[in-house]
C-alpha cells in the first residue's frame, strides 16, 4: 500500500521509488508520505514482507477498492491491473521492499483491484493504525471503525506515449491524454471520548500459536433494555484481529467463552446513564486437549473444596483445566488413562467400563471411509505433477482436497499405472512393477551421470497416466551439472538473521569433484547473502563440525526474482568435492531473501532433511579453511530455492 504521514503500520516495511516526470499535483487534503517536486514524484510503499500463519489465513471482504500486487500475484477476490507512467528518466528505486514494479525504462505499478461488493457495506480490517487504500468508484470503501477522507495525486506523463492503463485499475481521471490524477482513501482510527458521558475500551489478547484463549465470566452485570436491546456492551471477538465479535449484555448467554484460534479481542461501550455493575472475567490459555467441558467449573470449585479431588469422576470428566487433570507428558504406545482412541480396526482402545464417566477426549480417531469422493480443488493433477510426494507426505492434502486423485476412497475398480522402461542411464527406486494412484515411481542417475531431461519422480494419476516424462541422465563432465533439481520460486519462509544454513541431503549434496562454477537461487526482497559450501568432518553427536571450503558474498539479491551468479574468471570458482554440501548465510544487518518450505521429514528427509544452523554477524566471519559447530535447526526438513552448478 501507500505510505500515509502517519508512517507505516506495524510490521510493514518502508519502500521508495522516484520517477521524473514533466509535473505533479495534490489534493488540498492529502495524507501521503510522497515528495513532490516540479519534475519529480517519490512513491513511498508499505509492503509487509513476512506474514504469519493466522494472517496468511486471512481474507480481503468485498467491497470496491484497490491495493499494490505483491509477490507476483493479486489475492483471492481481485482483479490484476497495471497502471504505468512515460517518465523522463529512468525510476531510480531508493529503498526495498517495493511491490511489484517494472522500473527499467519507466515506471510500471501492478495493481490488485476488486469491485465485486458495494462501498457502503463496511470492510474488517486492523483498525489500530492508519493507511491508504486505492479508491474505486466515486466513494471511499468503508472500513468499520475508521473514519476516510477522498483524496488525489497528479502525475503528469511525458509525450512518448509509454504511458498505459490496463486491466481493472483505481479510480483515475485522464486529462489531454497524459494527467493522471489517481484517487487515494485515507483511513485513520476513530477517537472515541473517554469523558464522563461515555466509556469506552478496547484492549487484545494473544496467546502461543497452537493455543486458545478461554473467558470466564466470574460476574456479569451489562444492561440489557425491554426491547432486547443493550443498553451497554461488551463485544466479543474471537476470531481474527479486526473480525467482528459478539454483543454481549443480560444473562442469556453462557458465562465461558472460547477463542477459534491464539486471538481474542474485548471491547467495552457504556452510555450516560449507567445502570449495571459490569463485569469480572478471567482469562486462561488453552492448550490443546486442555479444556473445561463444563461452563461452571470455577463456581464448583469454589462453592466445594473438595469438588476437584482424584475420586470425583465428575471433576475428571467436566473440569480437566480448571482442577489441573489434564495429561503433561505422552503416554506409551498404545496405553492411555486419559483419553481414548479408536485404532485401524475401530476398535476402542484405552478404555474401562467407567470409562465414559471419566474420559473427556477422544485422542485419536480413525476417519470412517469418505461419503462423498470428488476432488475438492480444480487442479489436483496439477499439483501432484509439481509435487509428485504430495499424497504420501500431507494426509490433509489427500483427505481434505485430493481424495479422488491420491485413491483415498476405495470404490470401484482399483486403478494402477505400469512401470515404464528406465530412462537412459537411471536406475529406478522402488522396484515394484506398478503403483496405485498417488504413489510414485523414483529414480536416480547412474554414478557418472546428470539428470538432463524428464523428471525423477513420476506420480500415477487417476487418469491411469503417469505424470512428467521418462528421465534422461547424461555424463557428468559434458555440461556444469546441477546439484538438484528443486524449482527456484517464491516460497513461504525465508530465513533468520545472523544465521547460517546448511542441509546434509541429497538437494544440498554435491554429485560430483570439479569446480562449482555458478550459483542461481530465488529472492523475495533485495539485500545481502553469503552463499557457502562446507565440508563435514568426523564426530557425531547432536552438533556436527563443518569446514567452510568456499564462500560467494551476493550483496544485492534482488526483489522476487532468479538470482544468477557466475563466478568468474576462474579465481573466483569454488573447487568442490562429492558429497559437500551447499547452505547460505543472511547477516544481522540487510538480510537477503532467501526462501524455502517446510516439508515432511518421514517423506521427504533423505532428499531435503537433515538441517543445521549456527549464528554470525557478517560475512567476514566465516573464515575460509575454518572449522564450525552446527546445531540442529529447529526446521528439519527444508526445501530451499537454491542450486548450484560443478563443472
Amino acid at each position: 500500500m501507500l505510505k500515509p504521514i502517519d508512517g507505516c503500520p506495524t510490521g510493514f516495511k518502508e519502500g521508495i521509488i522516484k520517477q521524473t516526470i514533466r509535473g505533479t499535483g495534490t489534493s488540498d487534503i492529502y495524507h501521503l508520505d510522497s515528495e513532490n517536486g516540479m519534475i519529480y514524484f517519490t512513491h513511498k510503499f508499505c509492503t509487509k514482507p513476512k506474514t504469519t500463519e493466522q494472517e496468511a489465513t486471512a481474507q480481503w471482504g468485498r467491497g470496491q477498492y484497490c491495493i499494490l500486487s505483491y509477490g507476483g500475484s493479486c489475492p483471492d477476490g481481485f482483479k490484476d491491473g497495471v497502471v504505468g507512467f512515460d517518465n523522463m528518466q529512468k525510476p531510480e528505486v531508493l529503498k526495498h521492499p517495493i511491490p511489484d514494479s517494472q522500473h527499467d525504462k519507466n515506471l510500471v505499478l501492478h495493481v490488485c483491484c476488486r469491485e465485486d461488493g458495494s462501498w457502503k457495506d463496511p470492510l474488517i480490517l486492523p483498525t489500530k493504525e492508519a493507511f491508504v487504500l486505492f479508491q474505486k468508484g466515486d466513494e471511499c470503501q468503508e472500513v468499520k471503525d475508521m473514519m476516510s477522507s477522498s483524496e488525489w495525486f497528479l502525475i503528469d506523463n511525458d509525450f512518448t506515449g509509454l504511458d498505459k492503463i490496463e486491466g481493472l485499475v483505481p479510480e483515475i481521471e485522464v486529462i489531454r491524454a497524459s494527467k493522471y490524477y489517481i484517487g487515494i482513501c485515507y483511513y485513520w482510527p476513530i477517537n472515541y471520548s473517554m469523558t464522563y458521558t461515555y466509556i469506552y475500551f478496547s484492549i487484545e489478547f494473544n496467546s502461543p500459536v497452537g493455543s486458545h484463549v478461554e473467558l470466564d465470566f466470574q460476574s456479569f452485570d451489562i444492561e440489557l433494555r425491554e426491547d432486547d436491546s443493550c443498553g451497554d456492551s461488551l463485544e466479543v471477538r474471537t476470531g481474527l484481529p479486526g473480525q467482528l465479535g459478539i454483543n454481549y449484555c443480560g444473562d442469556t448467554f453462557k458465562p465461558t467463552v472460547m477463542s477459534e484460534q491464539n486471538y481474542l479481542g474485548l471491547i467495552f461501550t457504556s452510555g450516560p446513564e449507567v445502570t449495571k455493575r459490569g463485569f469480572k472475567a478471567k482469562l486462561s490459555v488453552i492448550r490443546r486437549l486442555c479444556y473445561d467441558k463444563f461452563y461452571d467449573c470455577y463456581q464448583l470449585q469454589q462453592t466445594n473444596a473438595q469438588f476437584c479431588s482424584s475420586s470425583n469422576h465428575s471433576a475428571k470428566f467436566g473440569c480437566r483445566k480448571t482442577c489441573g487433570f489434564c495429561a503433561k507428558r505422552h503416554s506409551k504406545a498404545g496405553k492411555t488413562n486419559n483419553c481414548a482412541f479408536v485404532d485401524k480396526n475401530g476398535l476402542w482402545v484405552g478404555t474401562s467400563c467407567n470409562a465414559a464417566k471419566y474420559i473427556a477426549v477422544i485422542c485419536k480417531f480413525s476417519p470412517s471411509e469418505r461419503m462423498v469422493c470428488a476432488d475438492a480443488h480444480p487442479n489436483c493433477a496439477r499439483i501432484l505433477e509439481r509435487e509428485q510426494s504430495a499424497c504420501m507426505a500431507y494426509p490433509e492434502f489427500s483427505w481434505h482436497l485430493c481424495p479422488q486423485s491420491c485413491a483415498v476412497c476405495k470404490r470401484g475398480p482399483e486403478i494402477k499405472c505400469a512401470r515404464p522402461l528406465d530412462g537412459q542411464n537411471t536406475v529406478e527406486l522402488t522396484g515394484k512393477r506398478e503403483v496405485t494412484v498417488g504413489r510414485m515411481f523414483e529414480y536416480r542417475c547412474k554414478k557418472g551421470y546428470i539428470h538432463s531431461e524428464g523428471n525423477l519422480r513420476r506420480v500415477c494419476l487417476k487418469s491411469g497416466k503417469l505424470s512428467g516424462d521418462i528421465p534422461k541422465c547424461i555424463s557428468e563432465h559434458s555440461i556444469p551439472t546441477a546439484n538438484n533439481a528443486i524449482e527456484l520460486r517464491q516460497r513461504r519462509q525465508d530465513g533468520r538473521d545472523g544465521t547460517a544454513y546448511v542441509g546434509l541431503n541429497d538437494a544440498q549434496r554435491i554429485p560430483k569433484n570439479g569446480l562449482l562454477v555458478r550459483w542461481m537461487f530465488y529472492s523475495i526482497y533485495d539485500g545481502e547473502v553469503a552463499l557457502q559450501v562446507w565440508r563435514k568432518l568426523p564426530g557425531s553427536g547432536r552438533k556436527i563440525k563443518l569446514k567452510l571450503i568456499g564462500q560467494t558474498v551476493v550483496s544485492n539479491t534482488k526483489d522476487h526474482r532468479v538470482h544468477t551468479v557466475s563466478l568468474a574468471p576462474k579465481s573466483h570458482q569454488i573447487v568442490v568435492k562429492e558429497g559437500d554440501y551447499i547452505g547460505f548465510f543472511l547477516p544481522t544487518e540487510n538480510k537477503g531473501g532467501m526462501t524455502f518450505d517446510k516439508c515432511n521429514s518421514d517423506i521427504d528427509g533423505a532428499y531435503y532433511g537433515h538441517q543445521y544452523s549456527a549464528n554470525g554477524e557478517n560475512a567476514n566471519n566465516w573464515r575460509l579453511g575454518g572449522s564450525y559447530l552446527f546445531s540442529k535447526d529447529k526446521m528439519s526438513c527444508k526445501k530451499v530455492s537454491l542450486t548450484a552448478y560443478v563443472l
